[in-house]
């Protein structure tokens, strides 16, 4: 099949495949077989044209070499963009995690100054803090306990010393004022 815009011979399918690498080396090739009339003048007239015929191996034509190392250095900005971007990310969830870290943090102080704290939050401050305040602390606290043991009893004893004396009195008042009425009465 004749292609009447490059004069170039291709075969049935369309694409890089279509055609093979042109023995001249100028002006025909991958380019000249996908029905390109030229390429564009960007590429054509670049100091890139010397990079891309050194590293592009192969009997290709000038256009397709030159096109051929457009791409990979496009790829290569492309692969740099995405480093680039992942990079990005990771820093921005570590930066995310200290910061939900530091949330928390501010929020247990808070509670801890608050008084605010479950029993397990209570167990967990005395089982990481220093193991002779740890001694201490429990002492201290079994003695508190012990002092409010007592306290209640003693509490509980005057309670029902008091319903006793509110009846002895409320007798007294009430003799009283019978006796104040036999009085009368004589």
């Amino acid at each position: 099949v004749e292609n009447p815009d490059t004069n170039v011979e291709t075969t049935d399918g369309k694409g890089w495949g279509a055609a093979a690498p042109s023995k001249s080396g100028e002006g025909k090739g991958l380019l000249s077989a996908r029905g390109k009339k030229t390429v564009h003048k960007e590429v054509l007239n670049t100091p890139d044209e010397e990079s891309a015929l050194e590293v592009i191996p192969g009997e290709y034509s000038v256009d397709d070499k030159i096109l051929f190392y457009k791409e990979r250095e496009c790829l290569l900005l492309l692969l740099e963009a995405r480093k680039l971007l992942s990079s990005m990310v990771t820093r921005k969830e570590i930066e995310m995690d200290k910061a939900v870290r530091e949330k928390r943090r501010r929020e247990k102080e808070a509670k801890e100054r608050s008084g605010r704290l479950t029993v397990q939050e209570i167990m967990d401050i005395l089982q990481n803090s220093q193991e002779e305040d740890d001694y201490d602390m429990v002492s201290e606290i079994q003695e508190l306990k012990k002092q409010l043991i007592i306290s209640m009893r003693q509490n509980h004893k005057l309670e029902r010393d008091l319903a006793k004396l509110d009846k002895r009195i409320a007798l007294l008042i009430k003799n009283r004022t019978n006796i104040q009425e036999v009085l009368a009465a004589s």
